[in-house]
């Protein structure tokens, strides 16, 4: 299965790909934009589309797609932006997750663990993008995390240590894109999700956003590579 965060993008890219997919969930948090280039062969009962309020980032739909269809998840789930128009770096990230047929894991080291500790967002930010139609002011500030930094938080609501990190799940290059195992999605209880639902509710941009993006592919690795 394939899960799209869309908020105004174009979905022209999808003719390339869905050919080699499952069923696709389209979640959109702009009405009037939700099938802007939706390909017209792609079949309506190998898609469903919901729209969302615009609160939250993607993980704000990751998770209320987990929670939908927590006791009907197929085998393997791909979570992806909807802006991959000109952005080589997310579409190579999406393509590498739809090939991906198993957990295959990178060895990462302090260079890329150590920022993650101490990481946060400027306070009184404005939200950015590359999705297409994207406005930052009337997305309004960052709404930051309690606790923080990204360490602490995850610590408290993840249940995650920073610190540990010796491994990233898959060869994507951006956190927001990803693939997932249905038995690692299971390892946690639907409250956890309801938990990270909610934080992720609360404004329309949120730095809880900008910390799941980093963590998600550390969250749903099997715990027995957890080091």
């Amino acid at each position: 299965a394939l899960v799209i965060a869309h908020y105004r993008e174009d979905l022209s890219w999808l003719g390339y790909v869905h050919h080699k997919l499952g069923h696709i969930y389209l979640y959109c948090k702009d009405l009037e934009w939700c099938q802007h280039g939706l390909p017209n062969d792609l079949s309506s009962d190998r898609i469903t589309i919901q729209y969302l309020p615009n609160v939250g980032r993607e993980s704000h739909t990751y998770l209320y797609h987990i929670l939908q269809y927590y006791h009907d998840l197929p085998p393997r789930t791909v979570f992806t932006l909807a802006s991959l128009n000109n952005n080589p770096l997310r579409w190579y990230s999406t393509i590498q997750s739809i090939v991906e047929k198993k957990p295959i894991f990178y060895d990462l080291d302090n260079t890329y663990v150590e920022p993650m500790h101490t990481f946060t967002m400027t306070a009184g930010q404005f939200a950015m993008s590359l999705g297409e139609n994207y406005r930052s002011v009337s997305a309004g500030g960052i709404v930051p995390a309690q606790p923080r930094p990204l360490r602490m938080w995850a610590l408290r609501y993840m249940g995650l240590d920073s610190t540990g990190f010796k491994e990233r799940m898959g060869k994507s290059k951006h956190g927001a894109i990803f693939s997932a195992q249905q038995y690692d999605i299971l390892q946690y209880p639907r409250h956890d999700y309801e938990q990270l639902l909610l934080l992720n509710s609360v404004a329309q941009t949120t730095e809880v956003g900008y910390f799941m993006e980093r963590l998600w592919r550390f969250y749903l690795s099997p715990r027995s590579t957890r080091k």
